[in-house]
């Protein structure tokens, strides 16, 4: 039972005993998508940061890609990609420029670019790319800045330091071997005829069929229920409170007193001080099912605790995944009322979510029910009707595995498809392996079991190979960019620091 209070107040409140457990030390609540709303004032983009370093060495680190510092530096890609950034993000969104939010915004941008750029150039540098001499001098002497009344100066180039010709050299050599390796793997794509009248074969022998579908969405109430019964503690229902206040024990102590001693109310107390997004609520949480108190709180003793708790109690400290926290439980615990629609649907979604096996298990029964049932004798109609299956028909497709756009989709006759199905190996294995009028075994898709009946095949007499050989470019290319970006930005070779660096640059440690 909680402990009362030694000294009843008038607001009836008695305290919830404190678990015994040592308490740990968390980390802090504070999320840096929070802290970059703060505003600053900054005269330009970039400018003041740079002004804070003086020497190399010094440049702000924000990550790593494959040991190499993603360095902020005067000169640098990092540097130019900010200033890309900053005018695309100016020019098309607009907002306050002055405002943190926008400058992580745009710095994150540019590292993100800075990160893209170091990869190309390492990859092209492991492959021996590179540009001739000549071709960087022509770039380079058409550089607005060696330009006079639109004719290169050998005057202006003779003005500027041979450090920064050498610097402008390196980064004009940089863009073109990245341009020309971004042209070769997005571009670059050919294909012969033979590849085309592959999947022009592939595409001759079509399949039409019946399809008798188990929506998941359809598991019986009376199902939902009997699972509730059989799990009743999960679904116990408390309304509460709570402040939250990060790792400071001491401090969520004192909050806890001035509550108890009735120096300020609760929900005073949580909107001034409570870290949590109930703060403004007054700490106010609602009706919470057992489960769900089960995933925020990490001592199954304080649950139980909260559910024996009388209305008006308070609990001790309470370690939670968000941090530390104090609970008024302002509704006591009681069991789910399986008669209101609203419970039955929260119960639903709950065994989706986590329990997911007990509808896929009642479903591929109901399903080899229906395949015995033809076995049986019975017409496949009249068996899904049975089993209270929905059967639709499918168009004439082919055997289009991942769906290549350039051939024949499955189709249900209505509209809609099968999510999932011209993905799934064992569906189309299944699917063109049935005789005619052959009932396969249940399919699991996605949020679907399915039984196919093959109806019909046909061969196609001819298929179009121009018309084949027009979209495989645009495909192809779309798959060699997603390969690209999984071999050049594969996290393992990131070392992410930006928002630690961000924040100590424009925040402060």
């Amino acid at each position: 039972m909680p402990a009362k209070k030694s000294d009843q107040s008038n607001n009836g409140a008695k305290t919830i005993a404190p678990k015994t457990s040592n308490w740990t030390s968390r980390p802090g609540l504070y999320v840096f998508s929070v802290i970059i709303l703060v505003i600053i004032v900054v005269s330009f983009i970039g400018g003041p940061l740079l002004g804070q370093f003086a020497s190399p060495g010094e440049y702000p680190v924000f990550g790593r890609y494959r040991g190499e510092a993603i360095e902020f530096a005067p000169g640098s890609f990092f540097q130019q990609a900010l200033r890309d950034a900053d005018q695309q993000m100016a020019t098309q969104f607009g907002g306050d420029r002055q405002s943190l939010q926008y400058q992580y915004q745009v710095y994150r941008q540019a590292f993100e670019r800075t990160i893209l750029h170091m990869a190309v150039l390492m990859e092209s540098r492991r492959g021996g790319m590179s540009v001739s001499r000549n071709r960087v001098t022509e770039q380079l002497a058409m550089l607005p800045r060696f330009l006079e009344d639109g004719r290169f100066s050998s005057a202006a180039l003779d003005r500027t330091p041979q450090t920064e010709i050498l610097s402008l050299r390196q980064t004009i050599e940089e863009q073109l071997i990245y341009d020309e390796f971004l042209r070769d793997v997005l571009q670059g794509f050919v294909y012969s005829t033979e590849e085309a009248r592959f999947f022009a074969d592939q595409a001759r022998l079509e399949r039409r069929f019946d399809v008798a579908r188990f929506g998941f969405d359809a598991f019986p109430a009376e199902n939902v229920r009997s699972f509730a019964d059989t799990n009743a503690d999960l679904f116990r229902t408390v309304e509460v409170s709570s402040i939250t206040i990060g790792v400071d024990q001491t401090a969520l102590e004192e909050i806890r007193r001035q509550y108890v001693d009735e120096e300020a109310s609760f929900e005073e107390l949580a909107r001034e001080f409570s870290l949590d997004r109930y703060a403004q609520d007054g700490g106010r949480r609602g009706s919470l099912y057992s489960y769900e108190l089960e995933q925020l709180i990490l001592s199954q003793s304080d649950v139980e605790a909260l559910f024996s708790a009388d209305t008006g109690d308070v609990s001790g400290i309470i370690d939670t995944q968000d941090g530390l926290a104090v609970f008024r439980v302002d509704r006591a615990g009681e069991p789910a009322d399986l008669s209101d629609d609203d419970v039955i649907a929260d119960l639903r979604a709950y065994i989706e979510q986590f329990e997911r096996a007990v509808i896929e298990d009642f479903f591929f029964d109901e399903a080899e029910r229906l395949v015995a049932l033809t076995r049986d004798g019975l017409s496949f109609e009249e068996a899904a009707q049975t089993v209270a299956a929905r059967v639709q028909e499918t168009n004439f497709f082919p055997l289009n595995f991942g769906s290549l756009p350039f051939l024949p989709q499955l189709e249900l006759a209505g509209g809609g498809r099968l999510p999932g199905a011209m993905s799934d190996e064992g569906f189309l294995r299944t699917a063109f392996s049935l005789q005619q009028d052959e009932v396969s075994d249940p399919i699991l898709l996605n949020d679907d079991l399915v039984v196919l009946r093959l109806v019909e095949q046909r061969e196609l007499d001819s298929v179009d190979l121009d018309e084949i050989g027009e979209f495989m470019p645009f495909y192809f290319q779309q798959l060699q960019a997603g390969s690209f970006e999984r071999m050049l930005l594969d996290p393992a070779h990131i070392e992410d620091n930006f928002n630690q660096t961000f924040q100590r640059l424009f925040i402060g440690p």
